[in-house]
């Protein structure tokens, strides 16, 4: 009788590491890492439970625990099939790794007035040195998007599609995106985006003045939200801040309700992790729409973001899949000491410039 219930322990051990292993692989939210890298954790893990020293202690201490007199020996319950899996997970993955190791991978670079490329700390960044690159032209300086024609406009916007078709149809790669472009041209970059989610994002550290990957880091701020109120217009402002503060003084020339979303300390890639970059763009995006919600009336939001592009980038992905929720959208790109020149991101007037 012991003897079957030091086996029903045993069995109850492994089906958890099996159903554990299982859950992170598929349906944990885990960004950055790879399915090949739970592959090899989760062989390793039942390799693991199979030697004696590793499976004595936890019997061991269930055994004590439970108070109950063994009368086999607790290596002997060790089943040879569960080295035999483990060998199979380690293999899978260590071969996936070695295949993906060798893929490509390739970078949307959408350069800012620093024109930094692959070659500038990019590639250290990502560890390889097979990969393409796409490069977006975009207004780089903060005069020329202030004194911005629409001629001018409409070749970026063609350049933009042009690019991003190649990018798009690069999804079976690895796709990477960097950038310090005018925002409101990334956000219509993001727009364009179809197929394989980003792979990797890349910072710029103006402090270390090296490239960075967003990594899966689970704590960081979360962001404070202003109060949801029922206004009488059809327009307002919704300001993100989280890489600098936009005050009163950056919006008093709209006229009209400000609505806020804020970190406590807002401070340069406040944004490092993609769950961060993701929970934040969905806290955006929600936001908006409920305030819409609220007020039906609302038929334009004003954006101006003080962020990192990667965010630029998400929120414009973002805002095409939930395009039926949320209105108009112009994005405003920051001269000091204001915003005045907008793009609209979404609808018939996408492209179209707007002057405050």
């Amino acid at each position: 009788m012991v003897k079957l219930f030091g086996v029903f322990i045993l069995i109850f051990i492994v089906v958890g590491i099996i159903v554990k292993f299982l859950w992170e692989t598929f349906f944990a939210n885990d960004e950055e890492k790879a399915v090949y890298d739970k592959l090899i954790e989760g062989g390793i893990t039942l390799i693991l439970a199979t030697i004696p020293s590793f499976s004595e202690s936890l019997l061991q201490f269930l055994y004590d625990f439970l108070n109950v007199e063994k009368s086999v020996a607790i290596n002997e319950l060790s089943p040879w099939w569960l080295v035999a899996l483990g060998l199979l997970l380690l293999s899978v993955g260590v071969i996936l790794k070695i295949i993906d190791a060798s893929a490509k991978c390739v970078i949307l670079n959408m350069p800012g007035t620093i024109h930094h490329t692959k070659d500038d700390g990019i590639l250290k960044a990502l560890n390889t040195n097979n990969c393409d690159e796409i490069k977006i032209s975009a207004a780089n300086c903060q005069t020329e998007m202030q004194k911005i024609s629409q001629t001018k406009v409409n070749a970026v916007l063609s350049d933009i599609k042009l690019q991003m078709d190649r990018f798009n149809r690069m999804s079976n790669y690895k796709r990477c995106f960097t950038g310090m472009a005018p925002i409101p041209y990334v956000i219509l970059a993001g727009t364009k985006h179809t197929g394989s989610d980003i792979r990797y994002y890349l910072e710029f550290n103006k402090a270390t003045q090296q490239y960075t990957k967003l990594n899966n880091e689970k704590k960081y701020p979360k962001l404070i939200k202003s109060e949801i109120v029922t206004i009488d217009t059809n327009e307002i402002v919704v300001s993100v801040s989280i890489t600098a503060v936009i005050n009163d003084t950056n919006t008093k020339q709209f006229k009209m309700p400000v609505f806020n979303l804020s970190l406590e300390k807002t401070k340069d890639n406040a944004i490092y992790s993609k769950k961060q970059l993701n929970e934040y763009v969905d806290d955006t995006v929600t936001f908006i729409s409920e305030v819409c919600k609220k007020n039906s009336n609302i038929a334009r939001v004003n954006l101006l973001l003080a962020t990192q592009a990667c965010f630029a980038y998400a929120l414009g992905v973002a805002l095409v899949l939930m395009q039926n929720r949320v209105p108009q959208i112009v994005s405003y790109h920051y001269v000091a000491p204001s915003y005045t020149t907008g793009i609209v991101i979404n609808g018939r007037e996408s492209g179209h410039i707007v002057k405050v």
